[in-house]
């Protein structure tokens, strides 16, 4: 019987007369087909995208479970320092920088989508659909997220929320991905006390016993045991606000809060944040005796 010589040939060698990798040529041209040009795609985007100036639509019928005014606005950490109080009393802060959050989108609840941080040189990072919603507001900014501002009708697309929405608050909470401290003991991560150190003991940092072999003879849920410490969102709650630079949109809270130095933290600012109300009557009637004056 005599063989196909020619198909065999075209199965195993190319054009070329070399060897020829099929599943190479397969994924390569996957590759080449997958392959984007962001240049073109932005241009695309980019076309349909009305001028920022324009008027923009109010708005309206929008529910939202909160009648209290509620902001919150992107911030980056930037360093902590000492501030002194006029009784001469230093006070830990932190310097916080409010980069301009625009809205691109309206949702449900009092949430919006907020645009911020880097300029948006590809979109391989982002969504396309979410590329049209900031591209129609005239936004160039590559993070997104969703925020509360409330009453949502006091916003409109494509607002700036700056520093300045902070101007008649005292108190904040700040949010933010606290610093990853890896795999620690008990004595790190817990506070566990140690045992003693020398005469014998085999109880040095341990974490003891875990549980009983009888009742209840199982290891309850919850129960405080090595493993990874940090990297978790943690949320500082009633920084006092001491200071405001409209210039430089920075903010100085006191006390430390969550992260790395130049890591994204949410500002929240409310009506309803617990303080103190002894030193609160106290700035109250010193406020009065004031304008009295």
């Amino acid at each position: 019987m005599p063989v196909n010589t020619h198909a065999f040939e075209s199965d195993y060698f190319d054009k070329n007369g070399n060897v020829a990798d099929t599943q190479g040529d397969v994924r390569r041209a996957m590759q080449m087909r997958n392959k984007r040009n962001f240049t073109i795609n932005m241009v695309k985007k980019f076309i349909n995208a009305r001028d920022p100036f324009d008027p923009q639509e109010h708005l309206k019928d929008i529910p939202y479970k909160d009648e209290l005014d509620r902001i919150q606005i992107r911030g980056k950490k930037i360093e902590m320092r000492s501030v002194f109080s006029p009784n001469g009393v230093m006070i830990p802060a932190t310097l916080i920088e409010i980069m301009p959050n625009i809205i691109y989108r309206f949702l449900d609840f009092g949430k919006v989508g907020i645009a911020y941080g880097k300029p948006l040189d590809e979109s391989r990072w982002i969504l396309k659909p979410e590329i049209g919603q900031i591209a129609k507001v005239g936004c160039n900014f590559k993070n997104t997220c969703s925020l509360t501002l409330t009453p949502p009708q006091n916003f409109v697309l494509g607002q700036v929320i700056d520093v300045s929405y902070l101007y008649n608050y005292k108190y904040v909470n700040v949010r933010g991905l606290s610093k990853g401290k890896g795999f620690c003991g008990v004595i790190k991560r817990w506070g566990f006390r140690r045992g003693p150190m020398s005469h014998g003991s085999s109880h040095h940092r341990k974490p003891g016993s875990i549980g009983a072999s009888t009742h209840i003879g199982r290891v309850l849920k919850g129960k405080k045991m090595p493993g990874k410490h940090g990297n978790k969102y943690r949320t500082m709650i009633n920084l006092k606000l001491l200071g405001l630079n409209l210039e430089r949109n920075e903010i100085l809270v006191s006390g430390c809060i969550p992260g790395n130095r130049n890591s994204y933290v949410t500002v929240t600012a409310t009506r309803d944040n617990k303080i103190d109300k002894y030193k609160y009557i106290l700035d109250l009637l010193y406020e009065q005796e004031k304008n009295v004056k």
